[in-house]
């Protein structure tokens, strides 16, 4: 008859460390731990006769474990992220070691920020470009960015006083009116309106996509520290990972080059402080739809002016 022995300690901080003796093993599970709640539980059934040893044992070992844990987590998220040999992978390529470092350790200490970073990976993937996915890693991982709770990135934009862009040239706005429709304006040549609940877009195969060219064509996001020097107000954004085309080189690359942008009414200073931001657009747009551009309107792109990118996800991380 199996035996199971265990002891539960507590530190002055308040943190709790499981110690399991059964079948000489020798199991420990450490304040972060997000086996030990249920290693606790399959013990007190034991221990009331609810259960005999040898399926508390089990259960015990299989909580354990933490690639069962964190795979079982992450492919809640998608089926394609998996995590075996102390690796996280995403469509079986190894991912950077810095984000799969934050995912883990928020995971495993029961963060549920780390799904903000899962998400992001998933609308990154999107990104038709490989230049882009490298380029904007490393401007997220360098600049500590908020994302939100669904992977996308909170940026800020400089505008003047009337709340329009800096600069003249053409884009497309999308608004939400209180009837639950969306109205689409296409400017030729004027200053861009950025009122929050609305979507700014670009033209993607119009963007300059040479990180060497600073200022260039294309719709800017910055970091706060870079915007909120450039014009007379700051407004909270979000983008699509999906929808970044470049990081210029200039400026320390404080900013970023996109097609696209979705406008906040989240005042700047309080985005900044957030580690995992919730916010929701007025109108969302489904990752698996193509409302980048419109077959039947010219002033859109074609779709073939999109690159093709299958089977180079993996150069995205590099």
């Amino acid at each position: 008859m199996s035996v199971i022995e265990y002891n539960q300690t507590e530190n002055s901080a308040g943190q709790k460390t499981l110690v399991v003796t059964a079948k000489r093993q020798h199991l420990i599970f450490g304040p972060a731990h997000p086996g030990q709640a249920q290693a606790l539980d399959a013990i007190k059934h034991w221990v009331n006769g609810e259960t005999d040893a040898d399926e508390a044992i089990g259960i015990i070992d299989e909580v354990h474990s933490p690639a069962k844990i964190i795979n079982t987590a992450l492919r809640e998220v998608s089926p394609r992220f998996a995590y075996f040999n102390g690796r996280l992978r995403f469509d079986g390529d190894v991912v950077d070691k810095t984000i799969t470092r934050l995912m883990l350790d928020r995971l495993k200490s029961g963060d549920n920020d780390w799904r903000s970073l899962a998400h992001f990976m998933l609308k990154l993937a999107n990104n038709p470009s490989a230049d882009s996915r490298r380029a904007l890693y490393r401007w997220i991982s360098d600049r500590h960015l908020t994302l939100t709770q669904d992977g996308l990135i909170v940026g800020y934009k400089g505008v003047t006083v009337e709340g329009t862009s800096g600069h003249s040239g053409k884009g497309i706005i999308h608004s939400q009116g209180a009837d639950g429709l969306i109205d689409t304006q296409f400017i030729e040549h004027d200053r861009l309106p950025n009122a929050p609940g609305t979507w700014v877009e670009f033209p993607r195969a119009e963007i300059d996509p040479d990180p060497n060219n600073g200022c260039s064509v294309g719709l800017h996001v910055g970091t706060k520290a870079y915007a909120e020097n450039y014009l007379s107000r700051l407004l909270t954004v979000l983008v699509d990972p999906s929808a970044v085309v470049m990081v210029p080189k200039d400026c320390d690359g404080q900013k970023m080059r996109v097609h696209q942008y979705y406008i906040t009414d989240i005042e700047p200073a309080k985005a900044e402080k957030e580690h995992t931001l919730q916010a929701h657009t007025a109108f969302d747009l489904d990752d698996d739809e193509d409302y980048f551009y419109d077959e039947d309107d010219d002033d859109f792109f074609d779709e073939d002016d999109y690159d093709n990118v299958d089977g180079e996800f993996r150069q995205w991380y590099g």
